[in-house]
């Protein structure tokens, strides 16, 4: 796997997250699949989203934080 291989995946998956297409667990219930619970597995506060997933969650602010270090 090159280097390049690595900044595919991040483009893909950003590229995804702009369209709203990131596998949350609410997206999929809505699909049908059983999952436990809706709730941000994280942090627990509230119903995961991609937004909340990528940018609310206190998880997520507190990695963002430490990779922009």
């Amino acid at each position: 796997m090159g280097e390049g291989d690595s900044n595919q995946g991040v483009d893909f998956y950003i590229w995804r997250a702009k369209q709203e297409r990131i596998p949350t667990s609410i997206d999929l219930s809505k699909r049908g699949v059983n999952v436990t619970s809706t709730m941000c597995y994280h942090c627990g506060e509230v119903e995961e989203t991609s937004d909340h997933m990528l940018i609310q969650c206190s998880y997520a602010k507190t990695i963002m934080k430490w990779i922009l270090k």
